[in-house]
Protein backbone atom coordinates (compact mmCIF):
# COMPACT_ATOMS: atom_id res chain seq x y z
CA UNK A 1 0.00 0.00 0.00
CA UNK A 2 2.62 2.23 1.34
CA UNK A 3 4.62 1.84 -2.44
CA UNK A 4 1.84 2.05 -4.18
CA UNK A 5 1.12 5.30 -2.87
CA UNK A 6 4.48 6.52 -3.19
CA UNK A 7 4.52 5.23 -7.16
CA UNK A 8 1.50 7.37 -7.23
CA UNK A 9 2.83 10.74 -5.55
CA UNK A 10 6.60 10.08 -7.93
CA UNK A 11 4.43 9.74 -11.15
CA UNK A 12 1.74 12.74 -10.22
CA UNK A 13 5.29 14.62 -10.26
CA UNK A 14 7.01 13.37 -13.27
CA UNK A 15 3.59 14.24 -15.25
CA UNK A 16 2.87 17.32 -13.44
CA UNK A 17 -0.61 16.66 -12.42
CA UNK A 18 -1.22 17.80 -8.62
CA UNK A 19 -3.49 15.55 -6.29
CA UNK A 20 -6.71 17.07 -5.85
CA UNK A 21 -5.55 17.34 -1.67
CA UNK A 22 -3.60 20.39 -3.58
CA UNK A 23 -6.16 22.57 -5.09
CA UNK A 24 -6.78 24.81 -2.00
CA UNK A 25 -9.30 25.93 0.47
CA UNK A 26 -13.06 25.37 -0.90
CA UNK A 27 -14.35 28.45 -2.78
CA UNK A 28 -17.30 30.09 -1.42
CA UNK A 29 -19.50 32.17 -4.47
CA UNK A 30 -23.25 34.49 -4.22
CA UNK A 31 -25.85 33.08 -5.96
CA UNK A 32 -26.17 34.82 -9.51
CA UNK A 33 -21.99 35.69 -9.22
CA UNK A 34 -19.52 33.93 -11.20
CA UNK A 35 -17.40 30.87 -10.73
CA UNK A 36 -13.80 31.14 -12.41
CA UNK A 37 -11.82 28.11 -12.28
CA UNK A 38 -8.34 28.39 -13.90
CA UNK A 39 -5.64 25.63 -13.13
CA UNK A 40 -2.29 26.64 -13.11
CA UNK A 41 -1.37 25.38 -16.97
CA UNK A 42 2.36 25.65 -16.34
CA UNK A 43 2.08 21.97 -14.48
CA UNK A 44 -0.14 20.69 -16.66
CA UNK A 45 1.71 17.87 -19.21
CA UNK A 46 1.83 18.41 -22.88
CA UNK A 47 0.45 17.72 -25.57
CA UNK A 48 -3.18 18.56 -24.35
CA UNK A 49 -5.40 16.75 -27.00
CA UNK A 50 -8.75 16.54 -24.81
CA UNK A 51 -9.95 18.27 -22.00
CA UNK A 52 -12.60 17.51 -19.57
CA UNK A 53 -14.41 19.32 -16.60
CA UNK A 54 -16.48 17.32 -14.35
CA UNK A 55 -19.45 18.34 -12.34
CA UNK A 56 -19.33 15.27 -9.08
CA UNK A 57 -19.31 12.12 -11.87
CA UNK A 58 -21.00 14.50 -14.59
CA UNK A 59 -19.94 16.31 -17.27
CA UNK A 60 -20.22 20.24 -17.80
CA UNK A 61 -17.41 20.18 -20.78
CA UNK A 62 -15.35 18.54 -22.87
CA UNK A 63 -13.16 19.65 -25.57
CA UNK A 64 -10.80 18.31 -28.11
CA UNK A 65 -9.43 19.71 -31.63
CA UNK A 66 -13.19 19.73 -33.17
CA UNK A 67 -14.65 22.11 -30.96
CA UNK A 68 -16.80 22.39 -27.18
CA UNK A 69 -19.44 20.42 -26.15
CA UNK A 70 -21.29 21.67 -23.31
CA UNK A 71 -23.95 19.47 -21.07
CA UNK A 72 -26.67 19.92 -19.11
CA UNK A 73 -27.97 23.19 -17.09
CA UNK A 74 -24.25 24.37 -17.74
CA UNK A 75 -25.29 24.88 -21.45
CA UNK A 76 -25.44 28.66 -22.69
CA UNK A 77 -23.56 29.70 -19.30
CA UNK A 78 -20.26 28.39 -19.18
CA UNK A 79 -17.33 29.07 -21.13
CA UNK A 80 -14.01 26.87 -21.85
CA UNK A 81 -10.66 28.47 -22.64
CA UNK A 82 -8.72 25.38 -24.43
CA UNK A 83 -5.18 27.49 -23.81
CA UNK A 84 -5.13 27.98 -20.69
CA UNK A 85 -7.80 25.14 -19.39
CA UNK A 86 -10.16 27.76 -17.55
CA UNK A 87 -13.63 27.39 -17.11
CA UNK A 88 -16.32 29.93 -16.03
CA UNK A 89 -19.50 29.12 -15.05
CA UNK A 90 -21.92 32.36 -15.17
CA UNK A 91 -24.95 33.16 -12.86
CA UNK A 92 -24.55 30.42 -10.47
CA UNK A 93 -27.08 28.68 -8.45
CA UNK A 94 -27.05 27.14 -4.93
CA UNK A 95 -27.61 23.53 -7.48
CA UNK A 96 -23.89 24.44 -8.06
CA UNK A 97 -22.25 23.47 -4.79
CA UNK A 98 -20.19 20.26 -5.29
CA UNK A 99 -16.48 19.18 -6.77
CA UNK A 100 -15.54 20.59 -9.79
CA UNK A 101 -12.52 18.61 -11.79
CA UNK A 102 -10.36 18.25 -14.57
CA UNK A 103 -9.52 16.14 -16.64
CA UNK A 104 -6.76 15.85 -20.31
CA UNK A 105 -6.35 13.09 -21.82
CA UNK A 106 -3.02 12.65 -19.82
CA UNK A 107 -4.59 11.96 -16.66
CA UNK A 108 -6.75 14.00 -13.90
CA UNK A 109 -5.47 17.67 -12.61
CA UNK A 110 -6.88 18.35 -9.64
CA UNK A 111 -10.69 19.00 -8.14
CA UNK A 112 -12.03 22.29 -6.61
CA UNK A 113 -14.80 22.22 -3.80
CA UNK A 114 -17.43 24.61 -4.82
CA UNK A 115 -20.06 26.40 -2.55
CA UNK A 116 -22.80 28.75 -3.64
CA UNK A 117 -24.65 30.56 -0.73
CA UNK A 118 -26.86 33.29 -0.42
CA UNK A 119 -26.17 37.02 0.35
CA UNK A 120 -26.46 37.72 4.19
CA UNK A 121 -29.95 39.36 5.18
CA UNK A 122 -29.66 42.36 7.30
CA UNK A 123 -30.34 40.71 10.86
CA UNK A 124 -32.21 42.08 13.68
CA UNK A 125 -31.63 41.82 17.44
CA UNK A 126 -34.27 41.01 19.91
CA UNK A 127 -33.81 40.22 24.01
CA UNK A 128 -34.04 36.69 24.66
CA UNK A 129 -34.96 36.98 28.41
CA UNK A 130 -37.02 39.57 30.96
CA UNK A 131 -34.37 42.31 31.44
CA UNK A 132 -33.54 43.78 35.33
CA UNK A 133 -29.81 43.42 35.98
CA UNK A 134 -29.18 41.41 33.08
CA UNK A 135 -30.54 40.68 29.75
CA UNK A 136 -29.36 38.32 26.93
CA UNK A 137 -29.61 39.77 23.12
CA UNK A 138 -30.05 37.78 19.97
CA UNK A 139 -28.46 39.00 16.76
CA UNK A 140 -31.42 36.70 14.93
CA UNK A 141 -31.39 35.91 10.65
CA UNK A 142 -31.69 33.35 8.36
CA UNK A 143 -28.87 31.69 7.99
CA UNK A 144 -30.08 28.91 5.72
CA UNK A 145 -28.01 28.20 2.87
CA UNK A 146 -25.25 30.66 4.09
CA UNK A 147 -22.66 28.70 5.13
CA UNK A 148 -20.46 29.31 7.80
CA UNK A 149 -21.57 32.69 9.43
CA UNK A 150 -19.65 34.56 12.59
CA UNK A 151 -21.46 37.56 14.45
CA UNK A 152 -19.83 40.69 14.77
CA UNK A 153 -21.27 43.72 17.61
CA UNK A 154 -20.67 47.51 18.32
CA UNK A 155 -21.66 49.57 21.04
CA UNK A 156 -22.50 53.03 20.09
CA UNK A 157 -20.45 54.38 17.97
CA UNK A 158 -17.19 52.23 19.03
CA UNK A 159 -15.54 49.38 17.15
CA UNK A 160 -17.24 46.35 15.41
CA UNK A 161 -15.98 43.32 17.73
CA UNK A 162 -16.34 39.60 17.15
CA UNK A 163 -19.37 37.35 19.18
CA UNK A 164 -21.71 35.09 19.35
CA UNK A 165 -25.05 35.97 18.32
CA UNK A 166 -26.21 36.07 21.69
CA UNK A 167 -24.49 39.06 23.64
CA UNK A 168 -25.04 39.43 27.40
CA UNK A 169 -25.66 42.63 28.42
CA UNK A 170 -25.57 43.96 32.29
CA UNK A 171 -26.83 47.27 34.26
CA UNK A 172 -22.88 48.12 34.72
CA UNK A 173 -22.77 48.85 30.74
CA UNK A 174 -22.97 51.77 29.80
CA UNK A 175 -23.65 51.95 26.23
CA UNK A 176 -27.57 53.54 25.15
CA UNK A 177 -27.48 51.61 22.30
CA UNK A 178 -26.26 48.29 20.69
CA UNK A 179 -26.09 46.87 17.08
CA UNK A 180 -25.13 43.61 15.35
CA UNK A 181 -24.00 42.08 11.76
CA UNK A 182 -23.16 38.53 10.43
CA UNK A 183 -20.38 37.92 8.33
CA UNK A 184 -20.12 35.09 5.52
CA UNK A 185 -17.01 33.64 3.97
CA UNK A 186 -18.21 35.86 1.07
CA UNK A 187 -18.56 39.41 2.90
CA UNK A 188 -20.54 41.40 5.56
CA UNK A 189 -24.12 41.97 6.02
CA UNK A 190 -25.85 45.51 6.06
CA UNK A 191 -25.82 46.87 10.23
CA UNK A 192 -28.78 45.91 11.87
CA UNK A 193 -31.51 48.63 13.24
CA UNK A 194 -30.19 49.92 16.98
CA UNK A 195 -31.46 48.34 19.56
CA UNK A 196 -32.17 50.55 22.65
CA UNK A 197 -30.33 49.24 25.50
CA UNK A 198 -33.44 48.07 28.02
CA UNK A 199 -30.82 48.52 31.11
CA UNK A 200 -29.58 52.08 30.17
CA UNK A 201 -29.57 54.77 32.65
CA UNK A 202 -29.09 58.43 31.44
CA UNK A 203 -26.29 60.49 33.35
CA UNK A 204 -27.91 61.99 36.60
CA UNK A 205 -30.86 59.33 36.48
CA UNK A 206 -31.89 58.02 40.08
CA UNK A 207 -29.20 55.51 41.14
CA UNK A 208 -29.74 52.26 43.36
CA UNK A 209 -31.28 53.09 46.50
CA UNK A 210 -33.37 56.09 45.01
CA UNK A 211 -30.49 58.56 45.83
CA UNK A 212 -30.01 61.22 43.36
CA UNK A 213 -26.85 62.50 42.06
CA UNK A 214 -26.32 65.79 42.18
CA UNK A 215 -26.30 68.62 45.23
CA UNK A 216 -29.42 70.34 46.74
CA UNK A 217 -29.97 73.54 48.08
CA UNK A 218 -31.96 73.95 51.06
CA UNK A 219 -32.73 76.64 53.60
CA UNK A 220 -30.24 77.04 56.45
CA UNK A 221 -28.93 78.90 59.69
CA UNK A 222 -25.74 81.59 59.64
CA UNK A 223 -24.01 81.25 62.42
CA UNK A 224 -25.82 84.64 63.63
CA UNK A 225 -29.04 83.05 63.48
CA UNK A 226 -30.40 84.58 60.43
CA UNK A 227 -31.58 82.14 57.61
CA UNK A 228 -29.39 81.56 54.60
CA UNK A 229 -29.23 78.51 51.66
CA UNK A 230 -27.21 75.52 52.35
CA UNK A 231 -24.79 74.80 49.50
CA UNK A 232 -22.74 71.98 48.54
CA UNK A 233 -20.79 70.36 51.13
CA UNK A 234 -23.29 71.76 54.10
CA UNK A 235 -21.87 75.44 53.98
CA UNK A 236 -24.93 78.00 54.34
CA UNK A 237 -24.59 80.82 51.43
CA UNK A 238 -25.70 83.84 53.74
CA UNK A 239 -28.46 85.06 55.25
CA UNK A 240 -31.69 85.70 53.59
CA UNK A 241 -33.72 88.89 54.47
CA UNK A 242 -36.99 88.60 55.93
CA UNK A 243 -39.44 91.39 57.71
CA UNK A 244 -38.41 92.97 60.86
CA UNK A 245 -38.87 95.53 63.37
CA UNK A 246 -36.78 98.56 63.61
CA UNK A 247 -35.45 100.26 67.09
CA UNK A 248 -38.04 102.64 66.91
CA UNK A 249 -40.83 99.87 66.44
CA UNK A 250 -41.19 100.73 62.77
CA UNK A 251 -41.58 97.48 60.45
CA UNK A 252 -38.52 97.14 57.50
CA UNK A 253 -36.11 94.40 56.37
CA UNK A 254 -33.76 92.94 58.63
CA UNK A 255 -30.00 92.88 56.42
Amino acid sequence: MKLSSALLLLTSAVLGVRPSSAQGEPKYLEVGTTLTLEPDVSTVPRPINSIRWKYGTALVVDWDPSGHTYYGSFKGRTTLDPQTLRLDINRLTLADSGQFSLETNLGTVGSHEVNVIKPPPTPSIKTQTLCNVSCDLKCTADTQDLGPVSYEWKEDEGKWTEGDTLKNISSSDTPEKLFCRLKTRVRTSNTSLPMENPLYKPPGAATEGGAVAGPTSSPGVTEDGTRGAVTEGGAVAGPTSSPGVTEDGRRGELI
